[in-house]
């Protein structure tokens, strides 16, 4: 069984897409004068101060660290758990906002 399909054929020869004329050079101009300003705010300027702070400051304690090398070479560091306990308590007490 064949069907015959009417008004497929194209009336005018096929063709490629239409060419697309060049487009111009975009000409060069100064850009406006425009100043720029930045207002931070007073928490801004504290965290700037803080961090020029801390960028003073090492980030290890050698001193500390060697003290605590020896302490612990000649048996001399002392573990207090119960200390290390309250600071656990205390510093998730701080991370809660809990008195």
């Amino acid at each position: 069984m064949s069907h015959k399909i009417e008004g497929t054929t194209p009336t005018s020869p096929l063709r490629g897409p239409d060419p697309v004329s060049p487009r111009p050079e975009p000409v060069a101009r100064p850009a406006p004068a425009v100043e720029d300003t930045v207002d931070l705010t007073d928490e801004a300027r504290l965290m700037q101060r803080l961090e020029n702070m801390l960028g003073s400051i090492p980030a290890t304690d050698r001193a500390r660290v060697d003290e605590l090398r020896l302490a612990l070479s000649n048996g001399a560091y002392e573990i207090d758990p119960q200390r290390i306990a309250a600071r656990i308590v205390r510093l998730e007490r701080d991370l809660l906002g809990m008195p």
